[in-house]
Parts: C-alpha cells; structure tokens; sequence
C-alpha cells in the first residue's frame, strides 16, 4: 500500500462504517482508469522484455542492443504513467 492510498481508504472505511455505502462507488471510479494504466503498462513491459529476452538468447541481438531497448522501455513506460497525473473526467 503507497502512502497516496492511505486517504481513500480512510473514506471507504469511514463510509463502510456508518453504513454509507454510497461514498464507496465515489471513490472507486477514479480507480478504474489508472488500473487500465496499469494493466497496459504490465502488458508493455512484459511484451518487450520478452521479445528482447528471445532475441538476444537466439542471438539475434547482442547485449548492447538489450540494454537499450530495456532503457527505452523504462522510458516509454515512465511516459505512459505520465497520464495518471491527469484529472480524471
């Protein structure tokens, strides 16, 4: 758990608490997009660093070109995380 949890669960449990279950479906909403994020940016990386572990144990990519792609990938994986800063609609 990040310490950017710990309000939302206060609130649910709060909710949850004094019988108000209507409060958690507030707060589950904006987590349906950012675990989208997250799935996909899963999705990348594992598609990438499998791709790069095939190529380079058939040896038809040598070490060097590895490690770029893994340094492209923490890159375009840091990019895409970049959307959850955005307010969500």
């Amino acid at each position: 758990m990040a310490i950017t949890d710990a309000p939302p669960l206060a609130a649910v449990d709060a909710a949850l608490t004094h019988g108000r279950a209507s409060g958690v479906t507030e707060l589950v909403q904006p987590s349906r997009p950012t675990l989208a994020i997250v799935k996909q940016n899963v999705a990348i990386a594992v598609g990438l660093k499998s791709a790069i572990v095939v190529t380079t144990v058939t040896g038809t990519t040598g070490p060097w070109v590895a490690i770029l792609a893994d340094t492209g990938a923490t890159a375009l994986l840091t990019l895409t995380q970049l959307r959850l800063l955005a307010p969500h609609r």
